[in-house]
């Protein structure tokens, strides 16, 4: 499943960093198949490694399952889990990475979280640049919006932002019908050329022109009406809602292939022709009535292990084969 960038509720962050702190924020995220060198993941080794040998009983208040591994006791369901996520939060919250202490807290389910008064979508015109897997938030010259610039970054990138990548050769000079083979010049090179890629239908070049991964949905990403670009179709209809009035065009809804899970207002989506999975307004869904797909589900329930090693030593797996 394709990593996206995907800033929700920040807004107001953002604008309190750009008027104390930075001249810009970049915000990035792996491609498929680069997990590995995920500084999030890697970050999350130390704390799994804490965790080495923990066990946490399932009924410390009292069992709540029945022989099958089925709930028959949702409150205390409730409680035992919590026990269980406040002792994790107090193991994590003791330890110290790269001089900086971990908080941790167990937050109960259906926790009344404080309101983020987010910035208007002029605001986030004018601050914000996303693409698939990069989210760039930059200072504006106004500075009735934004403090002065700590760094002369600007005179470099005159853009503001980070210019979209392209592919350029020498022989024939320009660019290449084919991008598959072509080579990528280096951030300042682009900077000091004055030819770009064919751009009139956008706000300036999409960051993702020459994705491979998403490359057909540009232009389905791109407000018709400035040509600035989305790096989903949620974003996108947000953007063409509040700044251009325009409300949701009948055929711009999508039918998804199945749905994933739920959170208010929004489905996690499967589209056709896509390996991506994708929130999207429920408004924006063809038919909202879709159930939520769940694979390899079963009915037989979990488990019961009340001995782990005897659990073992009976020849039982963590993993069925089918599955490993």
């Amino acid at each position: 499943m394709v990593a996206r960038m995907k800033i929700r509720g920040t807004r107001r962050l953002f604008n309190m960093e750009l008027n104390i702190f930075a001249s810009m924020i970049l915000i990035f995220t792996n491609a498929p198949g680069r997990s590995a060198f995920n500084r999030v993941e890697r970050r999350m080794a130390p704390l799994s490694k804490a965790l080495a040998g923990l066990i946490l009983p399932y009924d410390h208040f009292g069992n709540h399952i029945d022989s099958s591994g089925n709930t028959i006791d949702k409150d205390l369901e409730i409680k035992n889990f919590e026990h269980a996520g406040t002792v994790l939060a107090d193991i994590w919250s003791e330890m110290v990475l790269d001089g900086h202490p971990v908080v941790a807290k167990y937050v109960p389910p259906n926790e009344d979280l404080p309101d983020v008064t987010e910035m208007p979508q002029r605001w986030y015109a004018d601050h914000v640049r996303e693409s698939q897997y990069m989210f760039q938030v930059v200072k504006c010259d106004n500075l009735n919006c934004c403090s002065p610039r700590r760094s002369n970054l600007h005179q470099i990138m005159y853009q503001r932002f980070l210019p979209a990548p392209f592919p350029f050769c020498q022989d024939p000079f320009g660019f290449p019908e084919d991008s598959s083979e072509a080579k990528f010049p280096a951030f300042l090179i682009r900077q000091s050329l004055s030819l770009r890629p064919d751009s009139y239908k956008y706000k300036e070049i999409p960051y993702d022109l020459y994705c491979p991964s998403v490359r057909d949905e540009i232009d389905g990403r791109t407000c018709q009406d400035c040509g600035l670009y989305s790096n989903s179709k949620t974003s996108l209809q947000a953007h063409r809602r509040d700044l251009h009035s325009k409300g949701l065009d009948p055929s711009a809804r999508v039918r998804p292939l199945n749905v994933l899970a739920r959170r208010p207002g929004e489905y996690l989506c499967r589209l056709l022709g896509d390996s991506d999975a994708e929130w999207i307004d429920v408004e924006s869904i063809d038919d909202p009535g879709y159930s939520v797909e769940t694979e390899n589900a079963s009915d037989e329930g979990a488990p019961i292990i009340n001995n782990l090693q005897t659990w073992m030593e009976n020849g039982a797996s963590l993993v069925d084969d089918d599955v490993a």
